[in-house]
């Protein structure tokens, strides 16, 4: 999975990375496909996005998620649901990124939609939509809620 990071990091780790940062992208960039690989790559993306979070580089996160959607192709699409809704978690612990976890949520809406991931894109927008309430964008919130239950019933 050499190729995940190309776009962010041009395929390698790039020389102003921590110690800590290089080591998760390099474990999550290892071409080993095995049942255990995975998990260890799984749990290097949670710490990535934890330390992306501590750091407020929420940016970082979100091209996290756009860069392991090849990844997502091959893991179980419960494993991805739960990937995908930690890495959105963990940007809601910075201060002030409500439009950039909307932004996201988007985003991973639109990719849930290409890929046919109806669990996983009725999951987020419901998250969008107390992000909206949040927000006091009353009607868009219940016009995602209206079109979910919709759905849903």
């Amino acid at each position: 999975f050499f190729f995940l990071f190309a776009g962010v990091w041009g395929g390698v780790c790039p020389l102003d990375m921590d110690p800590e940062e290089a080591a998760l992208v390099s474990a999550i960039q290892a071409e080993d496909a095995s049942d255990e690989a995975i998990k260890a790559k799984e749990q290097a993306i949670y710490k990535l996005g934890e330390l992306y979070a501590r750091k407020r580089e929420g940016d970082k996160v979100a091209a996290l998620i756009s860069s392991l959607r090849p990844f997502f192709a091959i893991i179980p699409k419960a494993r991805t649901a739960k990937v995908v809704r930690t890495l959105i978690e963990e940007v809601a612990k910075i201060p002030d990124s409500m439009a950039l976890q909307m932004r996201l949520c988007n985003e991973s809406i639109e990719w849930c939609r290409a890929e046919k991931r109806s669990f996983l894109r009725q999951r987020i927008q419901t998250r969008l939509a107390a992000l909206l309430l949040e927000s006091k964008q009353y009607t868009e919130a219940l016009a995602l809620l209206f079109e979910l239950q919709r759905e849903v019933k």
